[in-house]
């Protein structure tokens, strides 16, 4: 006969409805989020031609599925970027909203970059600031990128282009901006 305060912490029932939700939980993440990311088609195929053996069939399968491949990158179908190229699309999204619909610059070839990671902190230089009518400040930074105090804080020096700016992901959503290492204020993206 065991003592139920001795009982194993594993057998109580909160702990077995905790295991039980932590399994599901784990198996509907192994689901939605695979372990290996998805490879596309044109550049499966091509990859596989390394599993055949040498000789003339290698050569033509590569062949092939080079030139399925540079079809695709054509037709827009498959856009190819590199680690540079991302990171400069990242910090030039920071601050927009996930959904947004954003007009990306074309490179001379017409293809369009794809979408990186954004950063959880940019720094920058201002290449325009002006006060508003509500004693806001606007701020256009040397990327393009157009900013907005959101809150009522005032700037011990007024932002001014040339000045340095470090602008950092906050909670839930909203961004703080430190002009020339001054007191940070909350900004929101207006572009």
């Amino acid at each position: 006969m065991t003592n139920r305060a001795f009982r194993e912490p594993s057998r109580t029932p909160g702990v077995q409805r905790c295991h039980s939700w932590l399994t599901a939980l784990g198996a509907t993440l192994l689901i939605a989020f695979p372990a290996t990311a998805q490879v596309p088609a044109p550049l499966d195929a091509l990859l596989g031609c390394r599993a055949l053996p040498e000789g003339a069939e290698r050569l033509a399968c590569f062949d092939r599925t080079a030139a399925a491949l540079s079809t695709a990158i054509a037709d827009r179908d498959l856009v190819v970027t590199d680690r540079q190229q991302r990171a400069a699309i990242a910090k030039n999204e920071f601050g927009r909203p996930a959904g947004a619909a954003v007009a990306v610059e074309r490179k001379a070839d017409g293809a369009e970059p794809a979408r990186a990671a954004v950063p959880a902190r940019i720094d920058a230089t201002i290449a325009r600031a002006a006060q508003l009518a509500n004693g806001r400040w606007s701020i256009v930074l040397d990327t393009g990128a157009r900013w907005q105090q959101a809150d009522d804080r005032i700037f011990a020096r007024d932002p001014r282009a040339g000045m340095k700016i470090t602008i950092t992901r906050a909670a839930l959503g909203s961004y703080l901006g430190k002009v020339d290492g001054q007191i940070a204020v909350r900004l929101r993206r207006v572009d």
